[in-house]
């Protein structure tokens, strides 16, 4: 019985944090992705050549904050993600 009253008290702990813990994590992304739009690059976030990373940024930029939030904050990382969206050689995946 003492581990299932720890459960509950952990599940009980989740609970009341969990708006906290995504309001801090979100705010922590938005830093990091502030970060990236100084970075990057043009055409690419590296420059002239496609890499593994302009991918990434195409699949992450369609998560949290959203759309409207790297639109109005990061348009240079928005403007590889629609590159790498258009990129004709890659449709097989986003197909998917």
């Amino acid at each position: 019985m003492k581990i299932a009253g720890l459960m509950r008290f952990v599940n009980i702990f989740f609970e009341l944090l969990q708006p906290q813990l995504r309001k801090t994590t979100d705010e922590r992304c938005k830093t990091l992705w502030r970060f990236l739009e100084q970075q990057a690059g043009a055409p690419y976030f590296l420059g002239e050549r496609m890499t593994a990373l302009d991918v990434y940024i195409r699949v992450m930029t369609n998560w949290r904050p959203g759309a409207a939030w790297f639109e109005a904050e990061t348009p240079r990382l928005l403007q590889i993600q629609r590159r790498v969206a258009d990129d004709q050689r890659l449709n097989f995946i986003w197909r998917r």
